[in-house]
């Protein structure tokens, strides 16, 4: 069955960043020719040094199977087309599962109408030569592919639409060598419950101990505690609700038992409302995540040994159904979100440790080739230092609301807003002896603007009401 991917491309002009605050932009040399834009769906972190991402087109005929990955943490990229024998050129990318510099696996699904070699697809040799591995697999008439995900070099699971009876489920043991179907007459679970059920492209997470989820687009959460051989389902609470669609567009899990799903309200295409639910037992129940601040739909990290949580996004969303971009922080585990940015079209973000994350951009003729941003690891800041600094900066309304006005007493000098817990939520430098600093989407609470000027650091506490 043909499904529209939960994942919105900006067709307008691309918008320009205010500030890139912790992110740095990465050029992965991915070609752009004409107003095409592509779009890093997916980042996959590997580990500080390899990471691989790939692209999808603005052009819904347009079938890329590009993507690009780094071997030395984003110093240089490898820029590549997925290509294997026979010709794949009706297949593109739903998603990479990927072990190390040299070994990746890849989901090809069928965003047309011809489902032709779709399968799982993988490479021992960094993406030199691709050769497919679910030979014979996917081949019904309503075999449609949606994801594929290894734990290691040998041991991993694939997942497709319903096809001769269920969810078209494969499990191998060998590094897809051979791939074992799970039998729906065993596991009657894995049945739809009508005909217009089917799953989502990339809609899956897993753990690291043999657990993964996936959803359908009638809202289920399958869930496989070992390796995809057995599964359970449960409610999210998400369906298809009259003439508006409610997307079922992420799961994420921190661990084994605290996860979040995410869904998007869409009417006329554009996002006008976003629910979020949490689950502390391992997705048998969900709850709504009340938090505050803002929250980005398109992608949701859990950074590793860490409270963070970031959020990005690319869509538009209500009321003014403008491209909301960037990302947002919570330092608290969802608690509350702020630190947010405006760097042009994050529609993914993936983590390895607090210091090792990337996040997929947009590229464009327009607005250059870039694609991919890597977080830039900057140690929280002792307030007492800060605040040691002179204080007599000028700056108004305090309490401020939406604007802050930065009064500088030299025509250049550097800006930096820290919150209370040191960490650094925003930097420019200013070139007229004034800032006028939108703070609408700051978390309340108090801040502290530190300006400098070659030696000199002037400080000043302010209210965000």
């Amino acid at each position: 069955m043909k499904k529209n991917l939960l994942v919105t491309l900006a067709l307008s002009t691309a918008l320009t960043a205010n500030a890139q605050r912790q992110w740095v932009p990465q050029a992965v040399g991915v070609p752009i020719t004409g107003t095409t834009t592509k779009l890093a769906t997916d980042v996959n972190v590997v580990d500080k040094d390899n990471v691989w991402t790939w692209f999808r087109s603005s052009v819904s005929t347009t079938y890329l199977r590009q993507y690009s990955y780094t071997t030395n943490g984003g110093a240089s990229w490898k820029p590549k087309t997925l290509n294997s024998s026979p010709a794949i050129t009706n297949l593109d990318i739903a998603n990479m599962s990927v072990i190390d510099s040299s070994y990746a696996f890849a989901s090809l699904y069928p965003p047309g109408s011809s489902g032709a070699n779709q399968g799982v697809y993988k490479t021992v040799n960094g993406g030199l030569s691709w050769t497919k591995s679910t030979v014979g697999k996917f081949a019904a008439g309503t075999s449609f592919v949606n994801w594929v995900h290894f734990w290691n070099k040998a041991k991993g699971v694939c997942m497709g639409d319903p096809a001769n009876g269920g969810f078209e489920i494969y499990t191998t043991v060998d590094s897809g060598t051979t791939w074992t179907r799970i039998d729906t007459t065993m596991a009657p679970v894995l049945k739809p419950t009508d005909v217009d059920e089917y799953g989502i492209v990339n809609l899956f997470d897993a753990q690291p101990n043999g657990l993964v989820w996936f959803g359908t687009n009638h809202g289920r959460l399958f869930k496989s505690a070992d390796y995809g051989t057995t599964w359970t389902v449960s409610a999210s609470g998400f369906s298809a609700v009259g003439n508006t669609t409610q997307a079922f567009t992420t799961i994420q899990f921190k661990n084994d038992t605290v996860g979040v799903i995410v869904s998007q309200h869409v009417t006329s295409n554009k996002i006008d409302t976003v629910n979020v639910q949490m689950t502390k037992d391992g997705g048998t129940s969900w709850l709504k995540w009340n938090y505050s601040g803002q929250w980005n739909p398109s992608d949701v990290c859990f950074v590793p040994g860490t409270n963070k949580v970031i959020t990005v996004n690319n869509l538009q969303l209500a009321p003014s159904f403008t491209y909301q971009v960037g990302s947002t922080i919570s330092t608290n585990s969802g608690v509350t979100f702020g630190y947010q940015d405006s760097i042009n079209l994050l529609s993914s973000v993936s983590f390895a440790n607090d210091s090792v994350g990337f996040a997929g951009g947009s590229i464009s003729a327009a607005g250059g080739s870039k694609g991919v941003y890597k977080w830039d690891y900057a140690p929280l800041v002792k307030l007492a230092n800060i605040m040691a600094a002179t204080n007599s900066l000028s700056i108004y309304p305090n309490p401020a609301n939406n604007i802050l006005n930065v009064l500088v007493p030299s025509k250049k000098a550097q800006v930096i807003v820290y919150n209370m817990l040191g960490e650094m939520v925003y930097t420019t430098t200013v070139n007229d002896g004034r800032l006028t600093l939108d703070i609408t989407n700051y978390t309340s609470g108090a801040y502290v603007v530190q300006v400098i000027d070659g030696k000199t650091k002037l400080t000043k506490k302010f209210i965000k009401e």
